[in-house]
């Protein structure tokens, strides 16, 4: 996938800190001792003399004590490299938008609940963003315990030797694993060939086609289990997460969505009646079954979760074996039993549209096996943005049984400020009108423009309290149709009747109060999550902008969509 780009700040370190991970990472001893030049906290083209120097800059240049919040953590030297990553990834993609002040504060936020956050536990983080970082392992309570601040980096050249040795070996582990991991999958993408299905069966084209993709499946999943055994961890959790039935039920329980497919498909006949259908990532079939009720000549359905194998029993029991064929794996590793294909359908959508980034498999399949002419649905998704009013969730704990329990609602804030919400909201929360923040042209989109910056303007149309921005978008499915469908995901409607997907809320630290007329505008900037790019890293900036009065402030909030 497509990861965010480096910040200028961090330019000089493209090659190897953005890819830390595929580096050797050689861990010498006299390296790791207190006087080895240790790039910047915030500045990573600076260096200092040392990484005492380098905190103790940090803490009277920036004013964060680092050893401090360390201290009040008690990292171990998992825990040291974890933070130091962490810090050192946030600087890279937020320095260029944000100043010294706004930037260390915006570090700060994830330790301010008094809490352990949950970064600290994350073993991406181990991999080191910056080659060859001192400052690695200076955080360490093993290494600085008795210590004062002064002389605690000694520690990492002397005393913490069987710490850094231990490390040693566990980093090269995991750098074994890893390129296994690669080696399999590598492996697999050979092994996946399609049967040629020949047949002297007169019937027809159809039986040629349904025995060679029964072919092309077996062969192809010889490769996916060599593949699953190399996969990376996120990626199979997120895969193992579609074989869970309750998940599919929840998906097909959505009448919006389910029917929406299922009226295009059957509605338009100059699309799908004798012709070729793809579904990307077809879960239970229920896209395949349509398609194959509205009469389709083949239809192939993939998906790389076990769901597949429920999928292939719902065929069976439909009677449908002559018309559908179901491949587990990858889209990008199969081969189909057909060159290429009239129509490619899936539904592709995350929480704020692009979550999970399955487009990409969409897009791939597009370009690889659509003919020309040929249509990818849905053809049209409309991102939008509105503020709203939350003060029934925000105000609730003021008096619950007319009990207060206002002391849980600033952890209740502080926990949107961090994460977006993905909840369902309703028409009357809205305080302004509904933008248009991005579209996306599924015919001709690449992949590069899944990660984007958009400008945005709303307008209050009634007086309120701005606690959030929402966003959720629209689906359509036009290009040749007979009979066009479209649906939203957006807050309209009672909750009942709204669609899985919900709407996505950002808080905001500090929202302002908007009278009629004034306006919200700014820029939302989403960048796949350096970590796992299946995730979203969201910056948003914004200013209010009274009808009458002096332009406010600009503000930045950073997300994670994860």
């Amino acid at each position: 996938g497509q990861l965010a780009p480096m910040s200028d700040a961090a330019s000089d370190d493209d090659e190897t800190g953005g890819q830390g991970r595929d580096q050797d990472w050689d861990w010498d001893d006299d390296e790791a001792s207190t006087f080895c030049a240790t790039r910047d906290v915030l500045y990573h083209e600076k260096e200092h003399e040392s990484t005492t120097a380098c905190l103790n800059h940090c803490c009277n240049q920036y004013g964060w004590d680092l050893l401090a919040l360390a201290k009040s953590l008690n990292l171990d030297i998992y825990g040291s490299i974890r933070l130091v990553n962490w810090l050192r990834r946030q600087v890279a993609q937020k320095r260029k938008d944000l100043e010294d002040d706004a930037l260390i504060e915006y570090l700060k936020e994830p330790f301010k609940a008094g809490d352990r956050p949950a970064l600290l536990d994350d073993d991406e983080l181990l991999f080191p963003y910056l080659p060859d970082d001192p400052l690695l392992p200076a955080l360490s309570s093993e290494l600085n315990e008795d210590m004062g601040e002064g002389d605690a980096m000694q520690v990492a050249g002397e005393g913490g030797l069987e710490s850094m040795e231990t490390l040693q070996r566990e980093n090269l582990r995991l750098r074994e694993e890893l390129k296994l991991q690669k080696e399999l999958i590598e492996a697999a993408k050979v092994s996946v060939l399609a049967g040629d299905g020949d047949t002297d069966d007169d019937d027809g084209d159809d039986a040629p086609m349904a025995d060679g993709a029964a072919a092309a499946a077996k062969e192809a999943e010889r490769g996916v289990r060599r593949a699953e055994k190399g996969m990376k961890r996120s990626e199979k959790s997120y895969f193992d997460s579609y074989s869970k039935i309750g998940i599919h039920q929840e998906m097909l329980s959505d009448r919006t969505r389910t029917e929406s497919y299922r009226d295009f498909l059957l509605r338009n006949p100059s699309l799908i009646k004798d012709k070729v259908v793809l579904d990307v990532g077809c879960g239970t079939g229920i896209l395949c079954l349509f398609a194959a009720k509205a009469g389709a000549k083949l239809v192939i359905g993939i998906d790389m979760s076990d769901i597949i194998e429920d999928a292939r029993e719902i065929v069976r029991a439909n009677g449908l074996e002559d018309k559908i064929v179901l491949i587990k794996g990858k889209v990008e590793e199969v081969e189909l039993p057909v060159t290429e294909v009239d129509v490619v359908v899936s539904e592709w959508m995350g929480y704020f549209l692009l979550y999970e980034s399955m487009l990409d498999s969409v897009i791939y399949a597009r370009d690889r096996y659509l003919k020309p002419g040929g249509v990818c649905m849905p053809d049209k998704c409309v991102m939008y943005l509105a503020a709203i009013d939350d003060a029934p969730r925000l105000d609730f704990w003021d008096n619950v049984y007319g009990f207060d329990m206002s002391t849980i609602k600033q952890k209740v804030r502080s926990r949107c400020l961090r994460d977006p919400m993905v909840e369902h909201y309703e028409q009357k929360q809205l305080l302004t009108d509904c933008t248009i923040l991005k579209e996306l042209d599924c015919q001709k989109l690449a992949v590069s423009e899944l990660e984007f910056k958009a400008p945005f303007k709303v307008v209050a149309e009634v007086d309120g309290q701005c606690d959030a921005l929402l966003s959720y978008f629209d689906v359509h499915f036009m290009t040749g149709c007979d009979n066009p469908v479209t649906f939203t995901t957006g807050p309209f409607g009672i909750p009942d009747d709204q669609t899985h997907w919900k709407q996505t809320t950002f808080y905001l630290e500090e929202g302002p109060r908007l009278r009629k007329g004034d306006a919200m505008e700014g820029e939302i900037d989403c960048r796949r999550a350096r970590h796992n790019p299946r995730h979203l890293d969201i910056t948003i900036t914004w200013t209010h902008v009274p009808l009458n009065g002096p332009r406010g402030k600009t503000h930045y909030e950073n997300y994670q969509l994860a």
